[in-house]
């Protein structure tokens, strides 16, 4: 009995360390991802005709407005 609960424990705790591991990758392929659909809305955007002196504000003000709250919590 207690030998089938360790394999289960280990288990879970080999489990949980890859899950660990894989929480850096995916934050890296999401800032990615952000990136380039902000360069992408970017291009779009100048194309359209849009003033990048006017693009540039509106980039920090929806950065502020996302980013304040979740480090109000997150702190």
């Amino acid at each position: 009995m207690e030998e089938g609960s360790n394999n289960n424990e280990n288990y879970y705790s080999k489990r949980r360390r890859k899950v660990e591991g894989m929480k850096v990758v995916v934050c890296m392929v999401v800032a990615q991802v952000a990136v380039a659909e902000m360069t992408v809305l970017y291009k779009i955007s100048a194309d359209r005709g849009m003033s990048i002196q006017v693009l540039i504000p509106y980039r920090y003000i929806f950065r502020a407005t996302l980013l304040c709250p979740l480090a109000f919590l997150l702190e």
